[in-house]
């Protein structure tokens, strides 16, 4: 396939094999950031393991090595001497958002066997957080349309990374409903140390 221009070029793939098993994004040349349950489930959630990557918007796949992974906090750091063509604008303090749009957009899942989608914009909300079992900060963003798939995606609140999506709420009875847990970029930071500035913004996110 070309090149979709319509989806950011620091956006990539993570992939169990010729498949997508997730999103990952590029926060300074040949450093990518994705959520650590990806790994994980190909089996390659330890340090040192390596995983094939590609352009979410079309491209050729290079290698990549593990570098630090996070399990408690669902974040981990690839390192590749293949980077993709751009890196995000930077940072936002997640504890410092408020009520806001935001958009996720990241590999997709869909249920449709007649057809096949590369990749999904979801918009959404920031609307607040929680701790999960005492001990985890979370922040969470309301929108209905994040899907499988899209977990390791940034969540941009204008052009900077407010968090990685973790997981998506989903409760039979239907509370919690388009709930989409965010891992916070204040976690994402220590493991950043060393390997370059990803700039983090202490400003927060107003909506304007």
């Amino acid at each position: 396939m070309g090149t979709d221009r319509r989806v950011a070029a620091y956006l990539g793939r993570v992939l169990d094999g010729d498949a997508p098993a997730g999103t990952c994004f590029q926060v300074v040349p040949g450093v990518l950031v994705t959520a650590w349950h990806v790994l994980n489930v190909i089996g390659a959630g330890d340090a040192g393991a390596t995983v094939s990557v590609d352009p979410l918007q079309g491209g050729p796949a290079r290698q990549a090595r593990v570098e630090r992974a996070d399990p408690l906090h669902d974040l981990a750091v690839l390192v590749t001497g293949g980077p993709l063509a751009e890196c995000v604008k930077g940072l936002a303090a997640s504890d410092e958002m408020t009520d806001g749009p935001v958009r996720v957009t990241g590999v997709v899942d869909v249920d449709d066997p007649e057809h096949s989608y590369r990749h999904l914009d979801a918009d959404g909300r920031w609307a607040g957080g929680t701790t999960r079992d005492d001990q985890v900060a979370l922040g969470r963003v309301v929108a209905s349309d994040v899907m499988r798939g899209m977990s390791g995606a940034p969540v941009l609140a204008g052009d900077l990374v407010a968090g990685v999506v973790s997981a998506r709420y989903n409760s039979i009875d239907g509370w919690g409903r388009d709930s989409v847990w965010v891992a916070r970029t204040e976690d994402l930071v220590p493991l950043l140390a060393g390997l370059g500035d990803a700039g983090m913004s202490r400003r927060g996110w107003a909506g304007a």
